[in-house]
């Protein structure tokens, strides 16, 4: 959302895509790079069909970043098996897009933008998780998470924000920048 602020007022920076537009500093997880490293790592697992699920909102939230990585990484890799990527647009069911791509593509694992319900959409589409179908995510939880996948590191991501911000306060730097650093 856009927050009405007089940011002159303010030494402003983010962490993640939230806060439109994308005017200010931002401290966040490298998105593109997260889902290079979670395609590398599901084929050194053995895994040949490479499915990926993504949210048009959180896709294009993060400059469709994802779904950029995704893209390159097919040019860069065309002896592998490629399909296209489930992204379900805004406001259309979520099983429904699975459902429909897991029948058109059949992959043999999936990486995922989302959270649990991803495994219980599958469970109710008759499929086990990993028995029938591998799943990772691109933003694991708390450190106690028990899925697969990338662990964006929220904490030093909130570290590095305050490290930044105290920079800014200490250089008496407010409103919005000419140049935002990413």
């Amino acid at each position: 959302e856009r927050l009405d602020l007089d940011y002159d007022q303010f030494s402003t920076v983010c962490f993640g895509y939230s806060i439109t537009p994308h005017v200010f500093h931002l401290v966040t997880n490298h998105q593109s790079h997260s889902m290079h490293m979670a395609l590398e790592e599901v084929s050194k697992l053995g895994y040949k069909k490479i499915g990926v699920y993504l949210h048009e909102y959180v896709d294009s939230k993060t400059d469709n970043a994802y779904a950029a990585g995704y893209w390159r990484y097919q040019q860069r890799h065309p002896e592998r098996e490629h399909m296209p990527p489930c992204i379900v647009p805004y406001g259309q069911s979520d099983e429904a897009a699975l459902s429909k791509w897991l029948k058109a593509n059949q992959p043999e694992v999936i990486i995922s933008d989302t959270d649990e319900p991803t495994i219980d959409m599958l469970k109710d589409l008759g499929l086990r998780v990993p028995e029938d179908i591998g799943c990772a995510w691109l933003s694991l939880g708390q450190q106690n998470d028990h899925r697969s996948g990338i662990n964006q590191n929220g904490y030093l991501i909130g570290q590095t924000a305050i490290d930044f911000l105290v920079g800014m306060l200490q250089r008496g730097e407010r409103g919005i920048p000419q140049t935002p650093i990413r």
